[in-house]
């Protein structure tokens, strides 16, 4: 929102409007009364009291506009200084949910390539992948995990990451019902929504809550769960 480029153009229409008005005035006066200037005091006198009543009448609608004016301006100000809280709030709330879910579970017995304890990120990254993965044994291994060491290990992160999503999430729709940039919401929208459809689908995460319903669209799919058996 420019709110410079609004002040200019409330500028101008004044300026037009007063012109315009101070056009109308006189073309109407000399319209009525035109012919030689006359020398007569008292048309003089007649006249400079109509311009007098038809500027005093310009100038009243001249307060009224820049009255409006104002008000707009200061309901543009107000906006726009929503929108700036809102976006520092989510950036705040998203910089401690990347704090979460950077954490490392060394409990978990699934390091990374280079040895390192896993992440909550990376814990959860496995359930997306789990209905990609094709081999028997993998499979049985990863339906483990998922039973065992994951659950116990995102136990009090899941929570807390919930409660921050959820956060998040409410005030982006709050955002983006506020008339703020709609990309900037998409941008965090593909930033977490793997991880809020994990958590609604395997976790604690309320599937109408305001996460779900801010990350994760009506059209998108549900990624399955993994099943309670392994044949």
């Amino acid at each position: 929102m420019k709110t410079g480029s609004g002040e200019a153009h409330g500028l101008r229409s004044a300026i037009a409007l007063l012109i315009g008005g101070a056009a109308l005035v006189f073309g109407l006066y000399f319209l009525q009364f035109h012919g030689a200037l006359s020398e007569n005091r008292d048309d003089w006198a007649a006249f400079g009291s109509y311009a007098s009543g038809a500027f005093s009448f310009l100038t009243l609608c001249g307060v009224a506009f820049t009255i409006k004016l104002q008000a707009d301006q200061l309901r543009l100000i107000q906006s726009q200084s929503h929108l700036e809280e809102l976006q520092r709030m989510a950036a705040s709330t998203s910089t401690s949910i990347d704090a979460l879910l950077n954490l490392e579970q060394p409990t978990v017995e699934m390091p990374d390539a280079i040895g390192r304890p896993p992440t909550v990120a990376s814990i959860l990254g496995v359930y997306t992948v789990y209905e990609r993965v094709t081999d028997k044994d993998e499979r049985a291994f990863l339906q483990g995990f998922f039973e065992a060491d994951a659950r116990d290990a995102l136990d009090t992160p899941s929570y807390v990451l919930t409660e921050e999503l959820d956060q998040l999430g409410e005030c982006l729709s709050c955002f983006e019902d506020s008339g703020g940039n709609p990309q900037i919401a998409a941008i965090y929208r593909r930033r977490y929504r793997d991880v809020v459809a994990v958590l609604r689908d395997h976790f604690k995460l309320e599937a109408e809550g305001p996460a779900a319903r801010f990350f994760i669209r009506k059209s998108d799919p549900i990624p399955a769960a993994p099943p309670k058996t392994v044949s």
